[in-house]
């Protein structure tokens, strides 16, 4: 770890295998290289945001992907990868590669190049789509920095409080635009966002669009509408069953939409242990969607939530 004033960068192993992986070789300019790369696109091109780059998981790549490989058993040495990240003091994260929802993310989006391969129903299919699953579902239930890691066996719990759901209505948002909307956020994770009551709040990126509301005047932790982003990502944008749609994250069985109004900003501060299974009250609704380029966004959050097709706004 290094550290110069308010900029930490550090270089930690990660993978099931790490602790019993004793030596590393690593070439220092590749390091900086890569450090170069965080400071460049996320430092300096993206207003201060920290940032995690990864290498030589080719191999943990290969493992997964290998149809005749146990995923229950111990992961071989050669799985262990390096990840770099840069962050400010205060924001150190403990095994960055071992708890990153991203990371998850990452492997399922190798797994689905497999999964569509082969017939539905076949054995290979349905070996590839339980590993897919398994991995969405680390995606969903870990936390940057938290004491759950990707590699632990997942177990659905008995009565998830949240809900996803995918819906061809709400567009198509570029995944890539998605992906960025991710660390545009207000600062740190425990920076919160105020939801007035009968009003939403948009986050947006491009094509991507997020919409925060609630039934009831309300203050949500940036941690939580990311951990609804996230999991609303790997379900409905990046999974390799269909194409990438929109879709709504709520607590519960039915959301609960009385916002029909575009909220003005305003931001405050507080904290919790967030993961996509707890990530929003009961009260609160989060909706990722898309708009198009001759719509405007107050349209399209209207027919998002009368739960029309949002190409009624086409033109408007």
């Amino acid at each position: 770890m290094t550290i110069l004033g308010s900029c930490v960068i550090s270089v930690n192993s990660a993978g099931p295998a790490a602790a019993e992986t004793n030596v590393f070789w690593i070439v220092p300019n590749e390091i900086r290289q890569m450090a170069g790369w965080l400071i460049s696109r996320c430092a300096i091109s993206a207003n201060g945001i920290g940032g995690l780059y990864t290498t030589g998981v080719g191999d943990m790549i290969q493992h997964i992907t290998d149809p005749d490989a146990n995923l229950s058993a111990p992961y071989p040495t050669s799985s262990t990868f390096i990840t770099v990240t840069i962050t400010g003091p205060d924001f150190l994260v403990k095994s960055p590669g071992d708890t990153d929802p991203e990371i998850a993310v990452l492997l399922t989006d190798r797994l689905s190049g497999y999964t569509g391969h082969f017939k539905v129903g076949s054995k290979l299919y349905t070996l590839y789509s339980s590993r897919w699953s398994n991995f969405i579902g680390k995606a969903a239930s870990t936390k940057r920095g938290g004491d759950s890691t990707i590699w632990d066996p997942y177990e659905p719990p008995a009565a998830d409080k949240m809900t996803y759901e995918c819906d061809a209505n709400l567009g198509s948002p570029a995944a890539v635009d998605c992906l960025q909307l991710q660390y545009q956020h207000p600062g740190s994770p425990t920076d919160t966002v105020t939801i007035p009551s009968n009003r939403v709040r948009l986050f947006s990126y491009k094509s991507c669009y997020l919409g925060v509301s609630s039934t009831i005047a309300t203050v949500l932790t940036w941690q939580q509408i990311q951990a609804a982003l996230d999991t609303l990502m790997s379900i409905c944008v990046q999974n390799p069953v269909h194409s990438s749609i929109g879709g709504r994250a709520f607590y519960g069985t039915q959301p609960q939409f009385s916002a029909r109004q575009l909220a003005s900003s305003s931001d405050a501060g507080a904290g919790a242990d967030i993961t996509g299974l707890n990530a929003l009250p009961p009260h609160a609704n989060a909706t990722l969607f898309t708009v198009d380029e001759s719509a405007t966004a107050s349209c399209t959050w209207l027919a998002v939530v009368d739960g029309h097709p949002i190409s009624v706004c086409d033109g408007k």
